[in-house]
């Protein structure tokens, strides 16, 4: 019996013609920029430490990062304020206020962020980034971060 691929596409399948089974099925999904977000592993042990709603508010930072596409400073931020705050409520996050707050500055002494001024901070971005990694490598250069030993 005899495979054939009848369709190649970004969304394909691997069909029996005899029997007109579908073995495989591969299908693409785009997502736009807003719901993309790099991570690059050299923080693994350190994000393994992190427990609940460390973990959650991190990954709603994640979420609610601002992206632009133009200005490169501008992107990667994460606003502590009401809003990122019910943002979080509405994705599942029981927790209040304090707790949102205490959990920021605990990732922010951790260095997972970045304090730019009072309830704005930076995805660190030798360990997070959305957006194009030559962009990236730009607001690494242009950061002043803390050594490694004073953490």
């Amino acid at each position: 019996m005899k495979k054939y691929i009848s369709k190649k596409s970004e969304d394909y399948s691997l069909l029996d013609n005899n029997t007109g089974e579908i073995l495989e099925f591969y299908q693409t999904k785009k997502v736009s920029i807003d719901e993309f977000i790099m991570v690059f592993f050299s923080n693994y042990p350190q994000l393994m430490k992190l427990k609940g709603v460390y973990l959650k508010v991190l990954m709603c930072c994640w979420k609610y990062s601002t992206y632009n596409a133009e200005c490169e400073e501008e992107g990667n931020l994460v606003y502590n304020n009401a809003c990122f705050k019910e943002y979080c409520r509405q994705d599942g996050l029981e927790a209040p206020d304090a707790s949102i707050d205490n959990a920021i500055s605990y990732l922010a002494k951790e260095g997972l962020l970045i304090k730019k001024c009072r309830g704005t901070y930076l995805l660190d971005p030798r360990y997070f980034f959305k957006g194009k990694l030559s962009k990236r490598s730009r607001i690494m250069y242009n950061i002043v971060v803390e050594p490694e030993e004073k953490r």
